[in-house]
């Protein structure tokens, strides 16, 4: 089943690790695109059109060698919604200089998430734009599946 629908996958731990789940999005008709830091994902969203971006929390800035940020999901998708840089990190300053495409900047983006940081999660809440899905780890695909197919309305930072 092919429907052109494209999603990018920005995860620093790889599409090896989510093979049951990257299966089951492909029979439904989604085409991945993967991404592995911050600065691969804001190229890609700077570069071509998604109709949805599934974003990890936890995520490295410019090397796949880099420390994961806690910071690295929000950073990312402050950028792409346009409400330019986290006042509380400057390690993500360098996306400064990229433009995501206008079309990707209200794409669903669903955050995904192995723990809740209050912090983080107000940022989450309060990012411009489109309201945010969150899922926890380990994903459940059915959970996926839906916040990728619908636009969903936030789900706080108390846990699913």
């Amino acid at each position: 089943m092919t429907n052109g629908r494209t999603l990018l996958w920005v995860d620093d731990d790889g599409e090896e690790r989510f093979l049951y789940e990257r299966y089951n999005l492909e029979r439904k008709g989604w085409t991945i695109t993967w991404a592995f830091t911050v600065l691969e994902a804001a190229r890609k969203l700077a570069e071509k059109s998604f109709d949805a971006v599934l974003l990890d929390q936890l995520l490295p800035p410019q090397k796949y060698e880099d420390e994961p940020s806690l910071w690295g999901g929000c950073a990312l998708l402050y950028w792409l919604r346009g409400g330019g840089l986290l006042q509380d990190t400057r390690e993500f300053d360098f996306v400064a200089d990229l433009n995501p495409r206008s079309n990707n900047q209200n794409i669903r983006v669903t955050l995904v998430t192995a723990f809740f940081d209050d912090q983080v999660m107000s940022y989450v809440n309060n990012a411009p734009g489109p309201a945010v899905e969150l899922v926890k780890k380990p994903i459940a695909i059915a959970h996926l599946v839906a916040s990728l197919e619908v636009r969903s309305v936030i789900i706080g930072g108390g846990g699913l």
